[in-house]
């Protein structure tokens, strides 16, 4: 199973356009489309990492693989924060995994 976070939408960040006003047009990024096939194939849940980002995908007709969740890219202080911290050193660590790229 992969929980697949996205962002974007290329066709927006990377080409400078804007889905409110040129996603009716039939020109659409490579690179959006190769995004939503792998989340169609492998994903079990879809994260974006913002409410913009979310809605200028869909404003482009992408579809992603329910459920999905908005877990933005800041840290949330009411979670993250060292009031009343708990120290881990005695304590087994969880391992992540993260990838990300960007020109």
């Amino acid at each position: 199973p992969l929980l697949h976070r996205l962002d974007g939408p290329y066709y927006a960040a990377r080409f400078e356009r804007d889905p409110r006003v040129e996603g009716s047009k039939p020109w659409r990024a490579k690179e959006d489309d190769d995004v939503y096939r792998i989340n169609r194939k492998f994903a079990c849940a879809t994260v974006y990492q913002s409410k913009w980002s979310m809605d200028m995908n869909k404003m482009l007709g992408y579809t992603p693989v329910e459920p999905v969740r908005i877990i933005p890219n800041a840290a949330d202080p009411s979670i993250f924060h060292s009031n009343g911290r708990t120290h881990w050193e005695d304590t087994p660590h969880m391992a992540a995994s993260s990838s990300s790229s960007s020109d």
